[in-house]
Order: structure tokens, then sequence, then C-alpha cells
């Protein structure tokens, strides 16, 4: 068993845990939706709790799903989608670096950090779901013998 056969299995698993924890996030976001009132503590820590565990599950998942596939276990991706899966990486990083680096360096503008984490976020996970997406669909192609449009 070669290292690529070995780290295949790891594919699936780490991508696996991070969409439970992304689930578990969503989760806790309803349930916090439902009936909390607007000065409960116990909302609060469960709002930040779910949006550590959110961060962490698409942090995961986009590194998870970049691990190549073996020859019998996981998801071969190309390179243009495990390129998507690299950006939905770097995205989710910058959802804690850009706030970080604009505190440093002494930016006065609130805008700078919202814009630059709303921007993130929507690049990590926009990324992500292209990705799988593009797989998707080249496995419905295949599956049902669509030619191609040119």
């Amino acid at each position: 068993m070669d290292a690529r056969e070995a780290s295949s299995g790891a594919q699936l698993t780490v991508a696996g845990f991070g969409v439970v924890a992304l689930v578990v996030a969503v989760g806790l976001f309803w349930l916090v939706g439902i009936d909390s009132g607007p000065e409960s503590h116990t909302a609060g820590f469960a709002v930040a709790l779910a949006a550590l565990l959110g961060w962490l599950g698409l942090l995961v998942t986009g590194v998870g799903l970049r691990i190549p596939a073996g020859e019998r276990w996981g998801i071969a991706f190309s390179r243009g989608q495990r390129y998507c899966f690299l950006t939905s990486t770097v995205g989710t990083l910058g959802i804690v670096a850009v706030p970080v680096v604009s505190l440093v360096m002494g930016l006065d503008s609130a805008r700078i950090p919202y814009y630059g984490t709303m921007g993130s976020l929507a690049l990590g996970v926009g990324a992500l779901a292209l990705g799988v997406l593009w797989r998707a669909g080249e496995a419905i192609a295949r599956r049902y013998d669509v030619q191609s449009f040119r």
C-alpha cells in the first residue's frame, strides 16, 4: 500500500467530519433562533459555538476534499475541482485573518473587517459549492451519457 492509497481513506473521513460540524452548526443556529430572548447569555454562547463549529466545518471540509483519492476509495476530483477546494480553504482562513490584520494595522474603519469577513465567507462557501457541484455535474453527465454542448 503506497502513501496515496493510505491517505485516500482519510479523504472521506476528514470531509465527513467537516460536514457533520457544519450540520451541527446549522442546528445550533436553528435552535437559538426558536425562542431565545434578546438578553439570553446562553443564546450568545450558542451562537459563538455555532459560528466556531461552522468555521471549523467549512475549513475541514475544504481540506478533506483536497486529499487525493486512491484507486479503490474516495472521490476522484480533477485538478480544477481541487483548486476550488484550495480557494475555499483560503477564503475560510480569511474569515479570521481579515479582522485580525485590520486590528493589528490599526485601521479605523469598521467596514473593512465586516466586508472582508463577508467576502471571505462568500468565497469559502462559493468555492466549496462550485467544486462539489462541478463534480456532481460530471457524475450525472457520465451516468446519463450526456454529450458535450460544443
